[in-house]
């Protein structure tokens, strides 16, 4: 089965096998951020906007913006969000 097909090509490489991250201390559940698959170009426009709007446009990066609005932050906020220890 090929992508595209109707198939899941996940289920078909990795049968039932449960996706796992392995994080390091306490145990307990974690929140776990991913980025974005965006090209290298600068982060500004017109790069950071849509196809739509300019061929040059690839968005925004999402684990950038999202590191951006924590870095705003104050570290009580990002303690509670997050479950911190710092």
């Amino acid at each position: 089965m090929r992508a595209g097909s109707g198939g899941r090509v996940a289920e078909l490489v990795l049968g039932s096998m449960p996706s796992v991250i392995r994080t390091l201390g306490a145990p307990g559940r974690r929140r776990v951020v991913f980025g974005s698959c965006r090209t290298a170009a600068p982060h500004e426009p017109p790069w950071t906007l849509e196809l739509a709007h300019d061929d040059r446009g690839r968005g925004v990066d999402a684990l950038r913006a999202h590191g951006l609005r924590m870095a705003h932050q104050p570290v009580h906020v990002l303690r509670n969000r997050y479950e911190l220890t710092i």
